[in-house]
This record gives C-alpha cells, sequence and structure tokens, in this order.
C-alpha cells in the first residue's frame, strides 16, 4: 500500500480513468448511448478530488521548515509532534487544521464510496451505465477504495490520538444516513436502480466496522466485503449472460433466467436470500457477527440502526425473490421485446461460451460459500484478523467465533 499522498492520489485518479477507458471501450463496442453518463461519472469524481488536494496543501502550509516533509503518513504525527512542542504556536489551533485537512482528505474517499449525502448522484448516473460497467464499478472500484479508506485513515489518523474521536465522529455522520439509502429502493422496478440505492447501505455496513477502532470488527468488516462482492459478481454475471439473450432492465423480467438455466435461477435465489440475511447463508453470519462487534466495542447506535436497516432492507430482496418463484405465463412482462441488445457475445461464440462456463463454475462455488460459510467462517475470521491486525495495528482481543453455540440458540 502506498505511504505517499502524491502517489496516493495519482492511483486514486489512475483508478477512475481506468474505469472511464474501460466503460468507454464496452459503450464502442455495445454502441449504446450512455457516453452521457460515463461523461458525468468523470466529471464528478475529477471535480471532488480538487478536495484532496487542498487538504495536502492544508498540510504543506502546517508543515514547518525543522520537519524533514515528504508528503507521507507519518509526516503528519510530525508536523503535529514538531508544531505542539514548539512554544510559538497554538496547539489547538495546529490540532483543528490537522482536523480541517484530514476532513478536506476524506471528502473524495467518503464520494468515490458514494456514502450518503454523496450518494444522491449514484441513482441518477448509475441508472444510465451499461451492466457490465456497472459490474466494474460496484465491486473492484469500491474494493480498491475501501482498502485505500482503511490504510490512509484507520492507521494513518492512529499516529495522533487526539483525532480518534474526531475521525469517529465525522465517519458517524456519513455511515449512519448510508444504512437507510438502501430503504428507497422499496417497490423500485429498474434493477441498476435497485442495486445503486443497495449498494449505498451495503457500503454503510462495511464501513461502520473500519471506524470503531477495532480489530474484530474490522476484521468482519473485511469479510462482509468479499462476501458482498462475490454476491454482485455472481448476480452481475448472471445479468450479463442473460441480456445476451433478453434486454433486461426490470426486476419483473427476472423470470425469464428460469427459461435460460435451473443452475441460475437457483443461484439467483440463494443470491436474494443471502442479500436478505437470512439463515443458514453466508448474509446471515456476516450481518450478524458485524453488528454483534460494533455492538461489543461500545457502538450501540451503529449496532441498532445497522439491525433496523437491515431488516427494512430484507424487504426489499424478499420482494425481488417473490418476484423470482411468483411470476405466471400470463404476466405482461413476457410481451416486452425479447430480442438480444448491445450484447458484447454472439451466442455460440467461443468467447461467449468460454463466459458460460466460467460464470457457471463461480456460481457453483458461490453456491457452496453461501450454503457452507458458517461451517468456514472461524477459518475465514482467523484470515480477515490477521489481515485487519496489519491494517488497524491495534491490540484489542481476539474472541473466536462459535458458530456452533450461536446456530443451536437460534434453532431453539
Amino acid at each position: 500500500m502506498v505511504y505517499n499522498y502524491f502517489l496516493l492520489f495519482v492511483i486514486m485518479e489512475a483508478v477512475t480513468l481506468s474505469i472511464v477507458i474501460i466503460a468507454g471501450i464496452v459503450l464502442s463496442v455495445t454502441r449504446t448511448k450512455s457516453l452521457k453518463a460515463l461523461l458525468q461519472f468523470l466529471v464528478l469524481n475529477l471535480s471532488v478530488s480538487t478536495f484532496y488536494l487542498l487538504g495536502v496543501a492544508v498540510l504543506l502550509w502546517l508543515a514547518p521548515h525543522s520537519v524533514d516533509f515528504t508528503l507521507n503518513y507519518e509526516a503528519v504525527s510530525a508536523i503535529f509532534t514538531a508544531v505542539a512542542a514548539d512554544n510559538d504556536y497554538d496547539k489547538t489551533v495546529v490540532l483543528l487544521s490537522v482536523k480541517l485537512a484530514m476532513a478536506l482528505i476524506i471528502v473524495p474517499i467518503v464520494f468515490k464510496l458514494t456514502l450518503a449525502p454523496f450518494s444522491v448522484w449514484i441513482a441518477t448516473i448509475y441508472s444510465e451505465l451499461p451492466v457490465i460497467v456497472l459490474f466494474i464499478v460496484m465491486t473492484v472500484y469500491k474494493a480498491v477504495y475501501v482498502l485505500i479508506f482503511t490504510r490512509l485513515f484507520v492507521e494513518a489518523v492512529n499516529l495522533i490520538p487526539e483525532l480518534a474521536s474526531f475521525w469517529t465522529d465525522s465517519m458517524f455522520l456519513f455511515v449512519l444516513p448510508s444504512m437507510f439509502v438502501g430503504c428507497f429502493a422499496y417497490r423500485v422496478q429498474d434493477l441498476k436502480t435497485v442495486l445503486a440505492l443497495t449498494t449505498v447501505s451495503q457500503m454503510g455496513y462495511i464501513v461502520s466496522g473500519l471506524t470503531v477502532q477495532s480489530t474484530v470488527a474490522g476484521s468482519y468488516s473485511m469479510i462482509y466485503l468479499v462476501t458482498y462482492c462475490f454476491q454482485l459478481f455472481g448476480l452481475l454475471a448472471l445479468i450479463i449472460l442473460l441480456q445476451n439473450k433478453f434486454d433486461i432492465v426490470n426486476l419483473a423480467q427476472l423470470f425469464l433466467i428460469k427459461r435460460y438455466s435451473s443452475l441460475c435461477y437457483w443461484s439467483l435465489f440463494i443470491i436474494f436470500l443471502s442479500l436478505a440475511g437470512l439463515p443458514p447463508f453466508s448474509g446471515f453470519f456476516t450481518k450478524y457477527f458485524l453488528f454483534l462487534s460494533l455492538y461489543n466495542s461500545g457502538n450501540v447506535v451503529l449496532a441498532m440502526a445497522g439491525l433496523a436497516s437491515s431488516v427494512l432492507m430484507a424487504i426489499i430482496y424478499l420482494q425481488m425473490t417473490l418476484q423470482l418463484i411468483t411470476v405466471k405465463e400470463s404476466h405482461s412482462a413476457f410481451t416486452f421485446d425479447q430480442t438480444a441488445k448491445n450484447t458484447l457475445f454472439v451466442e455460440r461464440d467461443s468467447v461467449y461460451e468460454y463466459m458460460c462456463a466460467l460464470v457457471k463454475g463461480f456460481l457453483i462455488f458461490l453456491l457452496a460459500y453461501n450454503i457452507l460459510f458458517s461451517l468456514a467462517l472461524p477459518e475465514i475470521y482467523n484470515i480477515a484478523y490477521d489481515f485487519a491486525f496489519h491494517l488497524f495495528n491495534l491490540g484489542d482481543i481476539k474472541y473466536e467465533v462459535d458458530v456452533a453455540r450461536i446456530t443451536s440458540e437460534l434453532s431453539n
């Protein structure tokens, strides 16, 4: 991971430009008219990056001449220590200035993670992007920025203990409303809009565990991130393949997947149940242990808000599940144009056949992951804890996951 603010900025912009270039190639191949949404995505991301540069400029302005300031993470602590030890500086003013710099740097990260209130643009733009572009933006793009977010703030801010409360309180203002943004997807039928809104809530859950200064909560955030990315990989890959036969844009059309493949149909069914957080699937255990770790770390409000939000989100996902299984042959959705549109592959093409085999292989893995997750959770947790421990560099007590005990208690 990069330890230099300037290189980090270059990497962030390179990631955004890579997404735009890939999306441009996709649009040129499929000949769709989503260029406006793509340009809006690029302009918004580039515009908000100016806040990051302004935050780094504040750090440069704070740096005294006696400090060898090299724009790395440790420089923040060096600035604060050197300035605080100098009687010519007011420590309170310096602390406020550092908070201002951190607040300016955090804005583009929160924006790219689409946390509230910066999520107001997401439904409009995401609904216009092709599904394969959403596939990249909602999985790889988000995962990269979660890791950047974690490394940049959770560890760097810990170098100045005085910033800990400011950090937690600031992120609370973003995370709490983000958990409930997905509830606006209730009764929305446009598939891309539903995915855009529900992703904001899912990112709120993930980031909540990264803001409480706990390695245990951070471990479950990492597990939640991986699990949610797996579900999105499966869901969006299915839709991409299905669009090669049908122009899927509406939730009421998802029943067509049953005509395409029984494996794909039941995989989508399990994905929805897992996203809804129903036991014994992976979505239930990831949410349960994440909210439990938030509660144990003293963040009762976030834990209770996450629990309430997950119940409302479960209604939305179960609504999608019912639409998947209850549509009848006489439903009006059968009358829509079933001609393939904007496809990347030609049916029976070798690339298309390879994609089908690859997706079906991943779906088999995803089914096993969702169903057998509780058995593998202790080992998954150990891996995630070791990873989070190095990221957070915290020394809190590691507790073991007794899945069997919890499962028996739930069954009783």
